[in-house]
């Protein structure tokens, strides 16, 4: 792999790694033998839960696969182009932040839109944080929100 701009994860006994016009390769935490790939180009940080990897790709696809397959589980691609951020698993939700200053919050069984919420009217580059189930979202104004989702 080349241009490896994503941090790698480690879920479970694999570990993930994204690259910019490369692949999506699992390998094995213990020994680094390679499990699976995926051709997919992105250069964003990855995102683990319900036994998917979730990657958001360069244009702005975010997808769901299976951990242990490399099966595509679902994607979603009603963001395309909208500049979007590392995804981040909270619970049963997957968030992802825009330039345009949107927090959307996705379903992680199938990349289904639950909410939305304008966080900063001049856009999100900032990584997502997630404490104690608090959402911190750090606005390119300066603006920092704290929220919670709430279940319906």
């Amino acid at each position: 792999m080349v241009d490896i701009d994503s941090t790698p994860m480690l879920a479970g006994n694999l570990l993930f790694v994204a690259s910019y016009q490369g692949r999506l390769k699992a390998l094995r935490a213990a020994d680094g033998t390679p499990v699976w790939e995926q051709e997919i180009s992105s250069f964003l940080d990855l995102a683990a839960g319900f036994r998917h990897v979730f990657v958001v790709d360069t244009s702005d696809n975010v997808i769901a696969y299976d951990q242990q397959s490399a099966e595509e589980l679902w994607r979603q691609e009603g963001l395309v182009r909208r500049q979007l951020s590392s995804p981040v698993a909270i619970d049963n939700y997957l968030l992802v932040a825009d330039d345009d200053g949107y927090l959307h919050v996705l379903s992680q069984s199938d990349g289904s839109f639950v909410g939305r919420r304008k966080v900063d009217g001049d856009g999100v580059r900032s990584p997502i944080v997630v404490a104690d189930g608090v959402i911190y979202v750090l606005g390119n104004s300066g603006s920092l929100q704290a929220l919670q989702i709430e279940a319906r």
